[in-house]
Formats: structure tokens, C-alpha cells, sequence
């Protein structure tokens, strides 16, 4: 099911960064995006993310993986921010928790729609979100 378009876009809608592109999760994201007209770059630690080769992404963008190495993650997602000129920022996956936990890291300008961090532990557990 296709959700309707709002009936006023603003005129200019900041360039976006979603993570983890090799999720389905991610591709449903770019392609929304894309089809209202924003420019939509995307990051992952695989060379052959499915996003990567989508005719919707204006550039591609690895970097390290952020279990493995959360700084060094975080160093090359605050490159790709400054480089692409992204504004907003969408996780695609469990990388919101720990972006939510170090927002004040990221680039001046860049908005993470995402709750705080606690907010965003707490409903990962179901039970107590119930």
C-alpha cells in the first residue's frame, strides 16, 4: 500500500543519510525519500549493501561497523555527514540506540529523529514497553 504524498512539501527538504543499507528496511527509506524529491545517501560496512547499487542513492559511503568498533563507526558516519551535506540522519536498523546515546558527537545541524536514548533502551524490551 502506497501512503499519500502530503499535500504541501516544503519547497527544499534536506539531504538524508540512512544507515545500514544492505536491510530491506533501509531500501523501503531511500526509495520513500527519493520519491519526494530528497537527496538520499547511504552507509554500511559491506562493499555490496543492496542500497549501494539503487538507481535512488546519490552516493554510497562505507564504514566501519559499529559493533566492532563504535568509534571508529562514528568517525566515518561524522565524515560521511560532512561530506554528502546530509542533514538528517536515519538509522536502519539497531545502530538507533547507540546514536541516540552520542547525538552530541554528530555534525552542528544534523537532525537523529530519534528519541533519547533511554527512551529508545527501554522499548527495545517488549515486556517493558508492554
Amino acid at each position: 500500500m502506497r501512503w499519500p504524498l502530503p499535500e504541501r512539501l516544503p519547497a527544499s527538504l534536506p539531504p538524508a543519510f540512512v544507515t545500514y543499507g544492505w536491510c530491506r528496511v533501509s531500501y523501503a527509506i531511500v526509495h520513500s525519500l527519493a520519491r519526494r524529491g530528497v537527496e538520499v545517501h547511504v552507509g554500511d560496512i559491506a562493499p555490496d549493501a543492496m542500497c549501494r547499487y539503487s538507481r535512488k542513492v546519490a552516493r554510497f559511503w562505507r564504514h566501519r561497523s559499529p559493533v566492532e568498533d563504535p568509534d571508529g563507526f562514528l568517525d566515518d558516519l561524522v565524515a560521511a555527514l560532512d561530506g554528502s551535506g546530509a542533514r538528517v540522519l536515519l538509522p536502519g536498523h539497531e545502530d538507533a540506540l547507540f546514536l541516540a546515546a552520542n547525538r552530541e558527537r554528530l555534525p552542528e545541524g544534523v537532525e537523529l529523529p530519534v528519541a533519547d536514548a533511554q527512551i529508545v533502551d527501554r522499548l527495545r524490551n517488549k515486556w517493558e514497553a508492554l
